[in-house]
């Protein structure tokens, strides 16, 4: 999957944070939906202004829980920070990054 870092950067400086989120879970689905179609990526907004990111494809399930906090200084940080954020709480989890043509996850990774 490729990306655009000048449109990211963009979005990053100019969308409320929780627009900001969903664009980028929107983002990691269609690359999980490349591994496998029946990926499903779910954003909840939680009691203390949090979000639960729940992963899931057949049984193997992730979830990552970030604060308000995180998303918005990650997505001030840069384009992909908090891509990588969640990304590597998956691997953390034990989820297997596959190679994907494109340069999505060189950006991210």
């Amino acid at each position: 999957m490729n990306a655009s870092g000048l449109i990211r950067g963009y979005l990053a400086k100019n969308v409320e944070t929780e627009d900001f989120l969903t664009h980028v879970t929107t983002t990691i689905q269609r690359q999980l939906q490349e591994w496998d179609e029946h990926y499903k990526v779910k954003v909840e907004t939680c009691p203390g202004h949090s979000f639960l990111i729940t992963i899931h494809v057949n049984t193997p399930i992730y979830k990552v829980v970030l604060s308000q906090e995180e998303v918005q200084m990650n997505q001030e940080k840069g384009p992909y920070a908090l891509d990588r954020l969640i990304w590597r709480e998956l691997q953390v989890q034990g989820m297997v990054i596959l190679y994907s043509p494109g340069n999505y996850l060189a950006h991210v990774l």
